[in-house]
């Protein structure tokens, strides 16, 4: 066994010698490589670049780490100041509005109320009998948000929500609605549908 790792190992040297040599060569060698290499780039120089071409061509860009840094942080800044545009506009369309409206237009008024930790909501007032159950609010999908659109007669409206979670029930004025207080000193609120006079 130790003859044929012998052999081995003379026939693996007699095969790498000559690799191992240095290679010469000839005297016209550097001169053609340079002629190559100025004929390629004359070529590369007065090519034409076919319109809306130039923007395909592959591109090396090289970045410091702080320039990525500075990149990255001036990117998050505007991902994130827009989710927060995105996020006040949308709170924006579910806060309860009521518009002017012609005497014989049906006026539809969407009610929202924010808490994350109801279990359920309903909205009480004079145009429900101040029943509890009569209207309730669903989710909407957002964590926390319930809605429900409500037709009312053109006029002021007062109105309160009714929250059960895991204290119990509460009685909860709108907090963006105009608070009004009755004769008990309960608070509720007031909404203006349609034209005021």
């Amino acid at each position: 066994m130790i003859d044929e790792l012998n052999r081995d190992d003379a026939f693996a040297e007699r095969v790498a010698k000559p690799l191992r040599a240095p290679e010469r060569a000839d005297e016209t060698f550097e001169a053609r490589v340079l002629t190559a290499v100025q004929a390629a780039g004359r070529k590369g120089a007065h090519q034409p670049v076919a319109a809306g071409t130039w923007w395909l061509r592959p591109r090396t860009v090289r970045v410091t780490p702080l320039a990525a840094l500075a990149l990255a942080a001036a990117l998050s800044a505007v991902v994130l100041g827009s989710a927060s545009l995105v996020r006040r506009a949308a709170y924006r369309e579910l806060l309860p509005t009521a518009q002017a409206a012609s005497p014989d237009t049906v006026h539809v008024v969407r009610f929202v109320f924010v808490d994350s930790n109801a279990r359920s909501v309903s909205i009480v007032g004079a145009f429900n009998g101040w029943e509890k159950n009569a209207t309730m609010l669903y989710p909407t999908g957002k964590s926390g948000v319930w809605s429900v659109s409500i037709p009312l007669d053109a006029g002021r409206h007062e109105y309160a929500f009714i929250v059960s979670d895991a204290k119990g029930e509460h009685w909860i004025a709108d907090p963006l609605g105009e608070p009004v207080h009755d004769e008990y000193g309960t608070e509720s609120s007031a909404i203006f549908v349609g034209t005021q006079t």
